[in-house]
């Protein structure tokens, strides 16, 4: 009888770990959560700078182009739509990362921020994808969220790259 109930604990404790983890044993995402975020920085309507930062493959990838005649649009249809791969991403990176976007309500910011008295300046935009497959598009024109530089501060700890250019906003 002692045994039965061993053995069907151990089962039970089996199930439980296979509904909580997928067939590698990494966790299941939730469908809420984060996998990529695209970003991209334009001027005069042309994207000169872009990153991928795919977080469900743990890689950071982007496109650069010049404000010019020559301007090369990035094509989206191309192998790796385009981008460049730059570096693989640390899980515990990502980890934190996921943290600070929580902390900093990243998902819940608003779809737009634009200041109409500018002319010209810093044109961005962040598209958020979700493991359900949903998206989240948030754009903006010589305005930002209030917590920007955090999220900005957040990719640069991920990545090592300045993705949302505070450096260039601060000079500005």
């Amino acid at each position: 009888m002692k045994k039965n109930f061993i053995l069907l604990l151990l089962a039970g404790t089996l199930l439980v770990s296979l509904v909580a983890c997928d067939v590698v044993g990494a966790a299941v995402t939730s469908k809420d959560e984060i996998t990529t975020i695209y970003v991209y920085h334009s001027g005069f309507g042309i994207h000169y700078l872009e990153y991928k930062i795919d977080l469900k493959n743990a890689k950071l990838w982007d496109y650069h182009t010049s404000i010019s005649a020559e301007n090369v649009p990035r094509d989206k249809s191309a192998q790796n739509e385009g981008f460049s791969f730059v570096q693989e991403l640390e899980q515990t990176k990502i980890d934190a990362f996921r943290k600070q976007a929580t902390e900093h309500r990243f998902t819940k910011w608003k779809e737009s921020y634009i200041d109409y008295e500018m002319g010209c300046g810093n044109q961005w935009g962040i598209t958020i994808v979700f493991a359900n497959g949903a998206t989240k598009e948030i754009y903006g024109s010589n305005d930002y969220p209030k917590k920007w530089g955090k999220m900005g501060d957040a990719l640069r700890d991920l990545t090592g790259e300045d993705v949302l250019l505070l450096e260039l906003i601060k000079s500005n």
